[in-house]
């Protein structure tokens, strides 16, 4: 959601912009509000014409003046080779319009300093990965305030403090308004915001101007190739987080191998002197690690949650919890490193981690009737999400296991075949519906996920989602668990250019009180 950010007092251009520019630009314009949409610019505002996804805020610079803008900055990265600049931007518009290089990427640290740069006064916890950046903030998020550090939150799930959540729009919201959420948790009394960031919020340089604390790494897989093409420029972008000026701690998953690399270049790097811990599933694989490490020991899956054993630099813990899947036990482990960071004694710490509770739509478990099977409802929405989380119910015990998944439109296609080949691999029946098809014809998104499959009797499609969630929940028995993945929390299915109420995990309640 792109907006207008007002504030009661102005500022001006020249403090905004010292540092910015190739040469000084003396303006003595008087800023009283920022904005990135020129349908949100009100007098006094300074516009910020970068490019977009799909356009550049030049093409709106003439609209934005007419609104009411004092001044505007733009760039020249992103600028199609049939722009017109002369036609673009006005020559005597009575404003200052100044060329700024990598604006969209400067852009956060304008609004830092319009805001007085307020993440300078928090303790701020980043966190980032392909899965479990949503239930590790909530669930951070959750302890801190159990601890009672106050504490706010910006994600998936929404933005503010733990009574007053707004509803998100972006996992990562812009520049802009990062940093008028940030002011406000802050005016709120917050002491600790915790917040993830996504490969596109970093590559995009929404995050830029936050000073990071701590930063946190969930895992890497494949994901958003639609966007960065590449694996490795996926990478890329999680990294800019780890390379954040003034970090003083990170958290990082040793399991995986993108976590190996960042401990081994952190820790040789005696230039930064930054506290790196790691967290592990493996006890193999953090004796092998130079760096403090937070190691499962032993871990037994119930019919109704876990039982961990911990093993760390300050002790040891067994904790009982209602959460389900190893890989909230992984989920548990950084959010025990992180309550250390932020000072909580480890067997406080552990203590707390007893009282998390499961986050909306992630590995959600919903029960009805004794003679009925227990549902899950989870976002995952990746080849390796899917997995994990298949291979982490097959650990429950059930009697057969279920899966209701689909894929997401005008995303990633090469991901399709792979989540269905995970699904036929790791359950005993398997429908294929539909996810969010968007623009894209539902037949092929189906087409391209049975590509990645044997055709089999326990394969069935059906595209109405509530129909395939429904008939799944009848078909299965009691002992069985039936996995509905791909949209946990959402509460709305976008079929066309249309956004239709749709909630999972009402839907599974509405089944399993209907029954």
């Amino acid at each position: 959601m792109n907006m207008t950010v007002r504030k009661i007092n102005s500022i001006m251009l020249d403090d905004l912009l010292a540092g910015l520019l190739e040469q000084a630009v003396v303006t003595h314009c008087a800023i009283s509000g920022l904005a990135l949409d020129s349908r949100q610019v009100k007098a006094g505002d300074l516009f910020i014409a970068c490019r977009g996804t799909h356009v550049h805020g030049v093409h709106y610079i003439r609209a934005a003046i007419k609104a009411g803008a004092v001044a505007v900055v733009w760039e020249e990265q992103g600028l199609d080779e049939g722009d017109n600049i002369v036609q673009l931007i006005p020559e005597n518009s009575g404003i200052p319009i100044i060329k700024l290089a990598n604006l969209r990427e400067s852009c956060g640290l304008i609004a830092s300093r319009y805001y007085a740069d307020p993440s300078k006064k928090l303790s701020m916890i980043g966190i980032t990965g392909t899965d479990g950046k949503t239930s590790c903030a909530q669930f951070i998020a959750q302890a801190l305030n159990q601890a009672k550090i106050t504490t706010g939150i910006m994600g998936t799930l929404g933005y503010g403090m733990p009574d007053h959540i707004i509803t998100a729009s972006h996992t990562t919201p812009d520049a802009i308004q990062v940093q008028q959420l940030i002011s406000d948790m802050q005016k709120q009394q917050a002491q600790v915001v915790v917040m993830e960031a996504s490969s596109h919020g970093l590559d995009q340089g929404r995050v830029s101007g936050v000073h990071f604390n701590t930063a946190l790494l969930t895992n890497l897989s494949r994901d958003h190739l639609d966007y960065h093409l590449t694996v490795e420029a996926y990478a890329d972008a999680k990294r800019k987080l780890f390379t954040s000026p003034g970090l003083k701690n990170v958290i990082l998953n040793i399991d995986d191998s993108f976590g190996q690399m960042l401990a081994t270049q952190l820790t040789n790097d005696r230039s930064k002197k930054i506290n790196v811990i790691g967290y592990s599933l493996e006890p193999s694989v953090a004796a092998s690690q130079e760096i403090p490490v937070i190691t499962l020991t032993e871990l037994r899956l119930l019919p109704t949650g876990m039982n961990l054993h911990i093993e760390s630099p300050w002790g040891r813990a067994s904790v009982n919890t209602s959460l389900m899947g190893h890989f909230n036990a992984s989920n548990l482990l950084a959010t025990l490193a992180a309550l250390t960071s932020q000072g909580v004694s480890f067997r406080a710490a552990a203590e707390i981690l007893e009282t998390i509770e499961t986050v909306p739509g992630r590995m959600e478990s919903f029960v009805g009737h004794m003679d009925q099977p227990r549902v899950i409802v989870d976002y995952a929405h990746t080849p390796d999400a899917l997995r994990q989380v298949l291979i982490a119910l097959r650990k429950h015990g059930p009697n057969k296991l279920w899966c209701v998944f689909g894929c997401g439109g005008d995303r990633d296609q090469g991901k399709r075949p792979l989540m269905g080949r995970a699904a036929q691999e790791l359950a005993d029946y398997v429908t294929i519906t539909d996810d969010n098809p968007r623009t894209e014809p539902a037949e092929v998104i189906v087409e391209h996920i049975m590509q990645g499959l044997t055709p089999a009797s326990n394969i069935t499609v059906e595209h109405n989602r509530a129909t395939a969630i429904s008939k799944a929940i009848a078909a299965a028995s009691a002992g069985d668990l039936v996995l509905i993945a791909g949209k946990g929390h959402e509460t709305m299915q976008v079929i066309g250019e249309k956004q239709l109420p749709f909630s999972d995990r009402d839907y599974v309640t509405q089944c399993l009180r209907g029954w």
